[in-house]
C-alpha cells in the first residue's frame, strides 16, 4: 500500500536544537534529511546536533550532499568526501544517502550522478538518490537511477513518478522556514524499510493522490453523518423541552 509520510530536509540554514527537531517531531515529521556536505570543502556544523536530536526524536535520519561536479572525477572526488562525512556521523548503511543535484553540468549529469553513486554503494550504501527539481528530471537527468525526489511547488501533486516529493519551502515550524515532503514508499521515514524490501519503482502519483483523496473523503463523509445526528438530536431535544 502507498503511504504518503510527512519528512523534513533540514540544513545550517534550520537550527540545531532539541526545541525546534521537537516541533518538527510535533508536526508530523517522521523523517528527517540533513545535509552534510557540499563539494570537498564544506560540512555542515550543525549536522551532529541535528541527526542526534532528531535519532533522539525517533525520526528516521537520511542525509544529502549538494553536488558541484562537472566531470566523472570531481564527482568520484565528492562522493568520497561525502562518504567520510557519513563515517564521521555513524550513519546507517540503511539510510538513503543523497546527491542534491542543483547545480551541475547539464546533459552529462547522469553519467557523473552515477559514478558519485558508485562510491557509495561499494561502501554499502545501497540507497542511493537523487534530488533536483521536476524539470531536470525531464531534461538532463534522464537515465540517472536511483530512489528520486522531486521538489514541485505549487501542484496538488507531482507531476512525475518520485518516491519523494518536496511540496513546499515556506512552512515556519519552531520559527524556521523548513521544506517539506511526503515520503511514497517509507524508506525515508520509516526503519523497518530498507533497500531489500522497499519497492521495486515508486507507484503512480495519481494512485496514490485518489488513496488519499479516498481517505478524506471517507473521513468527511463519517463527519457529515455525525453532523446530522446532532441535527436531529437538537431538533428532539427541542421538542421534548417544549
Amino acid at each position: 500500500l502507498a503511504v504518503k509520510n510527512l519528512v523534513a530536509d533540514i540544513s545550517s540554514h534550520q537550527p540545531d536544537s532539541l526545541a525546534y527537531i521537537q516541533a518538527l517531531k510535533n508536526r508530523g515529521c517522521k523523517g528527517v534529511v540533513v545535509k552534510l556536505t557540499e563539494n570537498t570543502n564544506y560540512t555542515n556544523p550543525k549536522a551532529a546536533n541535528q541527526i542526534r536530536y532528531s535519532q533522539q526524536c525517533k525520526m528516521k535520519v537520511s542525509v544529502y550532499h549538494f553536488a558541484r561536479f562537472s566531470t566523472v572525477a570531481k564527482a568520484q572526488s565528492e562522493a568520497n568526501y561525502f562518504l567520510q562525512a557519513i563515517r564521521n556521523h555513524n550513519i546507517n548503511t540503511n539510510a538513503v544517502v543523497v546527491c542534491d543535484y542543483e547545480a551541475g553540468s547539464g546533459s552529462a549529469g547522469a553519467s557523473q550522478i552515477n559514478a558519485f553513486y558508485q562510491v557509495l554503494e561499494n561502501a554499502g550504501y545501497k540507497n542511493v538518490c537523487i534530488y533536483s527539481s521536476r524539470s531536470w528530471f525531464q531534461g538532463q537527468l534522464a537515465g540517472t537511477r536511483g530512489l528520486q525526489w522531486v521538489a514541485e511547488y505549487g501542484v496538488s501533486q507531482c507531476s512525475i513518478k518520485c518516491d519523494m516529493w518536496q511540496y513546499s519551502s515556506s512552512n515556519v515550524i519552531g520559527g524556521a522556514t523548513t521544506d517539506l515532503n511526503f515520503d511514497y514508499n517509507g524508506i525515508f521515514s520509516d526503519d523497518t524499510i530498507t533497500g531489500n524490501n522497499q519497492p521495486t519503482s515508486s507507484d503512480d502519483n495519481e494512485k496514490r493522490e485518489e488513496n488519499n483523496q479516498q481517505t478524506q473523503s471517507d473521513a468527511t463523509k463519517i463527519a457529515e453523518c455525525y453532523s446530522l445526528l446532532n441535527i436531529m438530536n437538537d431538533h428532539l431535544f427541542d421538542k421534548w423541552l417544549y
